[in-house]
């Protein structure tokens, strides 16, 4: 019988920096993943600020381009900040993902690629994790003394939250990668766009993002994606193709999408006796712009440190976690996620257009705080107005 330290079921962002850091201290580490190859999982762009590379030491190999400007466009109006140096990386999602689980294999760390969790019980000093080949088709059985849900939004392990409409908000987004003309590539090659008002995504909002030359990611996202807060078409498809028109001529190379469900007040249970969950399986995705790559690893890297306390007996349990947690984010994802809120409830553009007008009152470092790091302090002054002129619409009759 092979006793492992951990076994982490998920080899997505946050499960591959939480066996990286295990490994590293010489933890025994068994890594396992549904998926056969990366690429069956590749539906992530991956924009993030330029911190993201050295916090996390990870290689160029990983980005796809480096973006030097951002552009916020509503359906009437527009904003946008240029600089010299780089903002940030957009990021191969199947890459980071290989990179992560190869790192973890040279340090130590067993991984097992098509292999499926089923479930899981607790014995006396240790868990029986019962597992499937989907190759072979063979079922058996590892034992471990810490198990690790990092099964993303499906929560297959610690089974943490209640999938009930009250208590959770659903998003769903559809991505295009497209093969464009060197004139599109020269123009969207090195800058985010992101598209918000009625005219581009009810209820959400779109993208277009660089990635290798001559290649952009084009998406939408719609938040609360079984209601009808906001008067719009149910399908994706008109939204998308509006955005794809602005990459014309285009060839599209791949759709891909996903469905995440965001615990309101993140209040999904994070740990229970040995068992631990990280990323999108506790809500680290922050719900203002869904950015999910940096917070899921950030939970594995904490999740790790403390799994390595207990394992050596310097802690009595995983509670820790739970607090580092709550530190992590803070005020910042209950103010998002207020925001995220009332800013895609909006009937009407009016507001929209305005406030992104506004932004454009901010410098460059400013607006990042706002969108990377959810500091809102310098877009006080614009949510103020914001709240005067919706009052006053709201009073005149103009506002529904």
């Amino acid at each position: 019988m092979t006793l492992y330290d951990a076994v982490i079921v998920g080899a997505g962002p946050g499960g591959g920096q939480c066996a990286r850091e295990l490994a590293k201290k010489g933890t025994k580490i068994l890594l396992i993943d549904k998926c056969k190859t990366f690429l069956q999982n590749n539906y992530s762009s991956g924009a993030a600020p330029l911190d993201l590379l050295s916090t996390y030491d990870l290689p160029e190999s990983i980005v796809g381009s480096f973006w030097n400007a951002l552009c916020v466009k509503s359906t009437n109006s527009e904003a946008r900040w240029d600089n010299q140096e780089p903002f940030g990386p957009v990021v191969h999602f199947d890459k980071l993902r290989s990179f992560l689980a190869e790192d973890a294999a040279a340090l130590g760390a067993e991984v097992r690629m098509g292999c499926l969790y089923h479930s899981h019980r607790l014995l006396s000093s240790k868990i029986q994790v019962s597992l499937k080949d989907q190759e072979s088709n063979e079922e058996f059985f590892v034992y471990t003394r810490i198990l690790v849900d990092a099964t993303g939004t499906d929560r297959k392990v610690l089974a943490s939250t209640n999938r009930h409409e009250n208590n959770v908000i659903v998003a769903t987004g559809i991505e295009y990668h497209l093969q464009v003309s060197s004139q599109t590539s020269l123009k969207y090659g090195n800058s985010l766009n992101f598209f918000l008002g009625q005219h581009w995504m009810p209820q959400g909002y779109g993208w277009i993002f660089p990635m290798v030359p001559q290649r952009l990611k084009v998406g939408v996202i719609r938040s609360f994606q079984n209601q009808q807060i906001v008067p719009h078409l149910p399908s994706y498809t008109h939204y998308l193709e509006n955005l794809a028109e602005l990459c014309s001529p285009f060839q599209i190379i791949n759709k891909h999408g996903k469905t995440l469900y965001y615990t309101k007040r993140q209040k999904d249970h994070r740990f229970a006796g040995p068992v631990i969950a990280i990323g999108d399986a506790i809500s680290t995705v922050n719900p203002l712009g869904w950015e999910g790559i940096r917070h899921a690893m950030a939970s594995g890297q904490r999740a790790a440190d403390t799994i390595h306390r207990y394992l050596n007996q310097k802690i009595p349990d995983l509670s820790s976690y739970h607090r580092e947690m709550n530190t992590y984010f803070g005020l910042r994802w209950s103010i998002s996620e207020r925001m995220m809120q009332h800013l895609f409830q909006l009937k009407s553009d009016i507001l929209m257009d305005e406030t992104v007008a506004s932004f454009q009152k901010m410098n460059s470092r400013q607006i990042m705080q706002v969108i990377f790091e959810y500091q809102f302090r310098h877009a006080a002054k614009s949510f103020f107005c914001y709240f005067l002129r919706s009052v006053y619409l709201l009073l005149t009759g103009k506002l529904k």
